[in-house]
């Protein structure tokens, strides 16, 4: 997972180690291309690193899981799957869990990711299907990477990557579902929709094997649902699931986080403090989710002449400009020094 300067500064409001543990490899050299290596966009990596004090950098999901729970002096972690949830007439929450056991909650923070459980009992099926598929993996001792980062756009389809360390990389790669077979969704079938990537590129695929390559569908929510009802409070991506398209939907997990700390800073009372968190939240999370999804269609377009215009747009664009969205797209309510309009 990226992890923008944004989620960097909220990590740091949350704990006062030291994070360098975890950021190995700050993201330094990123850019934007056209699958023939043609440059559209450089990435204002060092930009930020002087607006807001930091890189990006890429970390694997369980090395800052593990991380955050040695911090927490390696709390016991009950696991078990709530399969029901209702909101009682006396503010209390009732649940029903996967084991067969019912415990009522004064509050519950529900962060069960995208296919919430407790979300569904309360608003019912919220997510929404893109028009494309994506492939994830991670390998080691990659070779010849000119860039920390970078992103290939073709036609209906994009490749990335990101360095995670000296020895690991991150790759992942999207494709529209009209291209691909319905009862086959694994790499090695659309593999040779990516074969005008450079032969880096090529030999790192190769040499990922298959079994390690992760396949999804992307969905998001749509904004505007609640991100609070009474005692029960949603983060993460219970609450506002984006698609991928901008790597933020950690960075956003870990900005509720900041933000709920600071709600209960401010409010003694629980459901008070989740109110307070759903109104600091709420037009930041939705702006997020429109802004990925619309990058996400806008990414994949297929037509040849749409194409040309938009890889026309990026490669014009003034470093101003860039820096004006970036701006906005790293800000939120608790950073400091920074407007959010």
């Amino acid at each position: 997972m990226i992890l923008w300067p944004n989620a960097l500064f909220a990590l740091n409001q949350l704990t006062s180690e030291n994070i360098s543990e975890i950021a190995q490899h700050p993201l330094k050299t990123g850019v934007l291309l056209e699958e023939t290596s043609t440059l559209l966009l450089q990435l204002p990596l060092h930009w930020m690193k002087e607006e807001f004090s930091r890189y990006p950098i890429c970390v694997r999901r369980s090395h800052l899981l593990h991380w955050l729970w040695d911090i927490l002096d390696r709390p016991k972690i009950e696991q078990d799957t709530a399969i029901h949830t209702e909101m009682g007439r006396n503010q209390k929450i009732y649940v029903e869990f996967g084991s067969g056991r019912k415990d009522c909650f004064d509050g519950i923070i529900a962060a069960d990711g995208i296919h919430s459980n407790i979300r569904k009992s309360i608003y019912g099926h919220l997510q929404r299907p893109t028009r494309y598929h994506a492939w994830r993996a991670i390998i080691q001792n990659a070779y010849d990477i000119q860039w920390d980062m970078a992103e290939y756009w073709g036609s209906g389809r994009r490749f990335g990557y990101a360095r995670i360390d000296a020895d690991h990389l991150y790759w992942f790669a999207t494709l529209n579902y009209r291209w691909m077979q319905k009862d086959d969704q694994s790499f090695p079938s659309i593999r040779h929709q990516f074969s005008n990537l450079p032969d880096s590129i090529q030999k790192w695929i190769d040499h990922t094997p298959n079994h390690e390559i992760f396949s999804h569908s992307i969905y998001d929510i749509a904004p505007g649902y609640p991100l609070s009802s009474g005692p029960l409070l949603f983060m993460g991506d219970a609450a506002h699931a984006i698609t991928p398209n901008l790597g933020f939907g950690g960075c956003l997990a870990l900005e509720d986080a900041h933000v709920l700390l600071h709600a209960l800073q401010q409010e003694k009372d629980w459901q008070k403090a989740c109110a307070r968190f759903a109104v600091l939240r709420k037009r930041r999370v939705a702006h997020m989710a429109k802004f990925a999804r619309w990058l996400g269609e806008f990414s994949q377009i297929e037509n040849h002449l749409a194409i040309q215009l938009r890889n026309k747009a990026f490669s014009l664009a003034p470093n101003f400009a860039s820096q004006k969205v970036w701006r906005k797209l790293l800000t939120y309510n608790l950073l400091p020094h920074h407007k959010i309009d």
